[in-house]
């Protein structure tokens, strides 16, 4: 058992040794969970903030962003519109099938906040109030 143990172990480090070797270290990356406040009214936007400086190690003046993984979760079936927007809410892309990969926003500065934008548009037979759990990932470089 210790020899299998020993293995795993040398081979785990052998593996993050070599991710440092290809350069893949130089990119970081952050995972972020928050839910919405209460919604109770269709239309009305309701905006989550993430910020790769609130990572323990913090993106710096000059780094960019490299992609951003995103994973919408309403409390229930309520018919929503949410957006991925860099910086303000004029730079948005759509979220369909509430998941998105993108590097749409790789000119961006790894300080700039991404907001995550809804809107109720349905209630779908569902009743207020609506909770939207949020899933990011930030990367990088």
């Amino acid at each position: 058992m210790k020899s299998a143990r020993s293995s795993f172990f040398a081979l785990f480090f052998y593996g993050v040794a070599s991710l440092y070797s290809t350069g893949l270290a130089a990119q970081q990356a952050w995972a972020f969970e928050e839910v919405s406040p209460a919604i109770y009214r269709l239309d009305e936007p309701v905006t989550q903030r993430f910020s790769a400086i609130e990572a323990p190690q913090p993106a710096q003046p000059g780094q960019k962003l490299a992609a951003i993984l995103v994973q919408v979760l309403p409390s229930t079936s309520a018919f929503i519109e949410s957006y991925l927007c860099v910086n303000d809410t004029q730079n948005c892309v759509p979220i369909q099938g509430r998941r998105l990969y993108t590097q749409a926003f790789n000119q961006y500065s790894a300080q700039d906040p991404v907001l995550v934008v809804h809107r109720v548009r349905g209630w779908s037979g569902t009743l207020p109030p609506l909770f939207i759990k949020t899933q990011l990932n930030l990367w990088w470089e």
